[in-house]
This record gives C-alpha cells, sequence and structure tokens, in this order.
C-alpha cells in the first residue's frame, strides 16, 4: 500500500496547491461553474469521505474504524473543476461529527 507516500505528498502540496477560495471573484467563479454544471445555485464546494484500510499500525487502537478495519478517515471538498479545495485526514476512529478543538 502506498498511503504513507500519497498522505506525505499531500501534506507537502496542501499549502501550495490545495485552498478555499478567499476573495468574492473566485467564490463567485466557483458558484457560476457548480452552477451550469448542476443546476444547483450557491453551492461553492462538493464533500464526500472516505475511509482508507491501512495496516496495523503499533498504536492501534484509534486507528479501527466503525467497520472494525485499521483506516485512515479522510474528507475532502472539490470545487466545480474537481480540484481539490480542502481536506481533512483523521484517525479510522474519528467520525463525521468530529471538530477540532
Amino acid at each position: 500500500m502506498y498511503i504513507n507516500q500519497v498522505l506525505a505528498v499531500l501534506s507537502r502540496m496542501a499549502k501550495q496547491h490545495i485552498f478555499i477560495p478567499t476573495t468574492q471573484t473566485e467564490v463567485d467563479c466557483v458558484r457560476e461553474g457548480f452552477e451550469n454544471i448542476s443546476g444547483f445555485p450557491d453551492v461553492i464546494g462538493a464533500v464526500d469521505g472516505s475511509l482508507i484500510r491501512i495496516c496495523r499500525p503499533a498504536e492501534h487502537e484509534g486507528w479501527y474504524c466503525r467497520k472494525k478495519f485499521p483506516a485512515v478517515n479522510m474528507q475532502a471538498v472539490v470545487d466545480h473543476k474537481t480540484r481539490f479545495r480542502s481536506y481533512c485526514i483523521r484517525s479510522g476512529s474519528i467520525n463525521d461529527r468530529a471538530r477540532d478543538g
């Protein structure tokens, strides 16, 4: 499995390439793009998540997901061109309702 390599690349690239639109012009462009392809107004991101199976880590208790296997839980937001705009990667035991601090 290449999960560690993929996570390392995402971490290195995130600050340069993965960002939420910050100007009104960027927001309007994404909003218009979503409306053009889907007919839904006022959408600026599509969210999805996935449990990614991993090899059992040495400190494994927090990595087991609700499906009873070790995993990382990834959630991502993409824009109308399927470009990543945000992502969050946590241990498999973190559910969809978990929040920072």
